[in-house]
């Protein structure tokens, strides 16, 4: 359910929106470069809708922003964020490289992260932790990487 609020809807909102941002962070987790925004970009989207502040979070869908004027009465989120490049740079993921093909995620429950920088974002969760992690993956990235290497080499010196 969305978020314009009807005196008999005020307590039937799902968490929906946060399961679906969720699950882009856990294949952002096994996946860090093929997403151009970083987790930040995730969690300003979320506290937004909530926010009140634009009115692209208001509303089920498109038909009932429009029926209410919301494009006349408040803020477009999208329209806030791509006029300024500064806010952009924010999100963007400096380890972005394009991808086209397609990527196999692991549902597997080890698979699986506590999204620290969202949930515990209130109890002074650090995220000099969080790039402890992303260290972590780089280096195992590279350790796999020279594995590739060694065995690209082993073949053309076979040919």
């Amino acid at each position: 359910q969305g978020h314009y609020i009807k005196k008999q809807d005020a307590q039937q909102n799902a968490p929906i929106f946060l399961q679906f941002l969720d699950c882009i962070w856990q294949i952002m987790q096994q996946f860090p470069r093929i997403f151009e925004f970083n987790s930040k970009f995730l969690i300003k989207l979320f506290d937004h809708s909530h926010s009140g502040k634009y009115g692209t979070f208001l509303g089920n869908n498109d038909a009932e922003r429009f029926s209410i004027k919301l494009n006349q009465l408040t803020i477009c989120f999208w329209s806030t964020l791509y006029n300024s490049n500064q806010k952009l740079e924010k999100f963007a993921n400096p380890y972005y490289i394009a991808f086209n093909g397609p990527i196999k995620i692991s549902t597997s429950f080890r698979s699986i992260q506590l999204w620290k920088e969202f949930f515990l974002r209130w109890n002074g969760y650090s995220e000099l932790q969080e790039k402890d992690q992303f260290i972590k993956q780089l280096s195992d990235e590279n350790q796999h990487l020279k594995e590739r290497i060694a065995q690209l080499e082993q073949i053309i010196a076979n040919n």
